[in-house]
């Protein structure tokens, strides 16, 4: 759905600039702000790069539905870990919780809430690489940065089956559905029995298709050399100038961290 949604914007996409730059210039690019973020010890940094995530969706004019959904089942994660933090981690006792009396420091709330915007970040700048590189010019500038051929070759047949999987969990869910497997009339505990049935039976399903692909790779001679190949081609040097002008904004977002906080 996600997929078939991009495609609309397809077209308007293709003629922004974000969209044209070189795969391998977002890749490194992308890469540095995402280090960036991960190691920064202050949430002001981090919140900046998410800013500028979001000002870049909103100047090209990228799906925000789309770039919001991709968000969202990351950010449950991130809340879950961000919310255990006030209660383990810290010297100063601030509150306790009236109900089983848990303790919450000063210091895991600090520290909570910058896992939280590091993690926000990292996720807006990735999403927003993935949305504007189509997953093959992501591979191929993989492979001119020389990622092991098996790697490349493991990871696009995942994508290629991710697709296959889920049309085969959209089927299973529509014959439970046309069994009244999911009726209102039915306890809670037995609609979620009917979501574990499901993915048992994909969990079945996807280990037999892997088996009948492997053999069939096996049967056709596949000894691990490389399934697909991707041609390389040379950076233009508009998209190098480009490349420079954003690493240069991420290298002065460190510099400020360190001079003024």
């Amino acid at each position: 759905m996600q997929g078939h949604y991009l495609e609309l914007y397809a077209d308007h996409l293709g003629d922004t600039i974000i969209y044209k730059l070189d795969p391998r210039v977002k890749l490194i690019c992308a890469i540095t702000a995402i280090i960036a973020v991960l190691f920064t010890p202050h949430w002001q940094i981090a919140m900046l790069f998410l800013a500028s995530t979001l000002i870049a969706v909103a100047i090209y004019k990228i799906p925000l539905r789309l770039f919001m959904r991709r968000m969202l089942y990351p950010t449950y994660i991130i809340a879950v870990i961000s919310a255990i933090q006030p209660f383990t981690y810290g010297a100063t006792l601030i509150y306790k919780t009236p109900l089983f009396s848990l303790p919450i420091y000063l210091e895991g709330l600090h520290f909570s809430f910058l896992i939280f915007t590091r993690c926000m970040a990292a996720i807006a700048v990735l999403n927003l690489l993935v949305i504007t590189t189509p997953v093959m010019d992501i591979m191929r500038a993989l492979a001119w940065f020389r990622v092991p051929s098996v790697l490349l070759d493991t990871a696009l047949l995942m994508f290629r089956y991710i697709f296959v999987l889920s049309d085969e969990a959209e089927r299973i869910h529509r014959a439970q559905e046309a069994r009244c497997g999911y009726s209102q009339k039915l306890s809670y505990l037995r609609r979620l029995r009917n979501f574990g049935t499901l993915f048992g039976v994909l969990l079945v399903r996807s280990y037999e298709r892997a088996v009948k692909v492997g053999n069939a790779m096996i049967s056709r001679g596949y000894k691990g050399e490389r399934l697909f190949v991707l041609k390389e081609a040379g950076i233009p040097l508009r998209h190098v100038l480009y490349g420079v002008v954003i690493f240069t904004a991420i290298i002065l977002l460190i510099l400020i961290e360190w001079i003024l906080l």
